[in-house]
């Protein structure tokens, strides 16, 4: 009778044993999988940043005249990390500004207040502050593409290139603005307000749908700026390197430059550079003095 008992205490604690463990190793494939998890989406925000990036440099170069096949080459050649930072400081950056600002302005009141009396999407016939809500929305478009339009009539460039994508980006924008209207609407009459959690989902939503309808004018604003002409002088020769200036880095000078027809970026150096200019008609620029040759000690036989 004992020797029973005990074998099944001992086959009980076997088995609670191989639980305890079978227990720890979905900890540990739940921890993996998380970590994974993880790494994918750090891996896609990047990957996103950077295809934002390579659009507000495409847009650049393809408004000052490059062609398709020359911007494809001219972004391949530009180091990652600059393409990274320019989409994430001057596009995203805007939108991110803009989304945290209205983020807490819906999570303070309840916006839009409107009676849910209208199941059409996206509800164009609803008023807003007693205007028209489609009239309200068409202003907000146009508001949003205000700041890209007024950029390039400053510059003076408006190009048929420059109308088209303005005009492009507004329909971009207009429907943005309509799935965004739409989504709020519909999550926004569905619970009382007062409520803490309702009011942080309406903030993230509100926060979310606006970044993503500010992002396209944003873009288009960060892009309409144009490259301006630059002049490089050299420590080892008299002869500049002229081009349109792309970007200064911690330790390299990037430049548009055409060469026999073709475009191509040049990375000089810092310490190969005695003097940049840029922001000046190409003729305007000074020569670039001579070379200093440095006299070699000699020593006596």
């Amino acid at each position: 009778m004992g020797s029973g008992s005990s074998e099944a205490d001992r086959e009980a604690i076997a088995e609670l044993v191989v639980r305890r463990l079978e227990q720890a190793a979905e900890r540990d494939r739940s921890w993996l999988k998380t970590a994974g998890e993880a790494v994918g989406l750090i891996a896609a925000a990047v990957a996103a940043v950077y295809l934002i990036g390579g659009l507000v440099l495409a847009l650049r170069l393809l408004l000052d005249g490059s062609s398709v096949s020359e911007v494809a080459a001219l972004i391949g050649q530009m180091a990652r990390e600059l393409v990274i930072t320019t989409g994430l400081v001057q596009a995203l950056g805007p939108a991110i500004i803009v989304a945290l600002g209205v983020g807490m302005v819906y999570a303070a009141w309840e916006l839009p207040t409107v009676r849910d009396d209208d199941p059409r999407w996206p509800g164009l016939h609803t008023r807003t502050a007693g205007v028209p809500t489609w009239a309200a929305l068409i202003l907000l478009a146009v508001v949003l593409m205000v700041p890209a339009a007024a950029l390039i009539s400053v510059e003076a460039r408006w190009s048929p290139a420059e109308i088209f994508a303005v005009v492009f980006g507004f329909f971009v924008v207009y429907a943005g603005v309509l799935v965004g209207w739409y989504a709020i609407r519909r999550v926004v009459p569905r619970r009382p307000g007062g409520q803490s959690r309702y009011k942080a989902e309406r903030g993230l939503l509100a926060a979310a749908i606006w970044a993503a309808f500010t992002l396209p004018g944003a873009l288009l604003l960060a892009g309409s700026i144009s490259l301006e002409q630059a002049r490089m002088c050299l420590t080892t020769s008299a002869d500049p390197i002229d081009g349109l200036f792309v970007a200064s880095t911690r330790d390299t000078v990037l430049l548009v430059r055409e060469e026999d027809g073709n475009e191509a970026v040049v990375a000089v150096p810092l310490q190969r550079i005695v003097r940049l200019d840029y922001g000046l008609p190409r003729d305007a620029f000074s020569p670039c003095p001579e070379p200093r040759i440095t006299q070699q000690p000699t020593t006596a036989p």
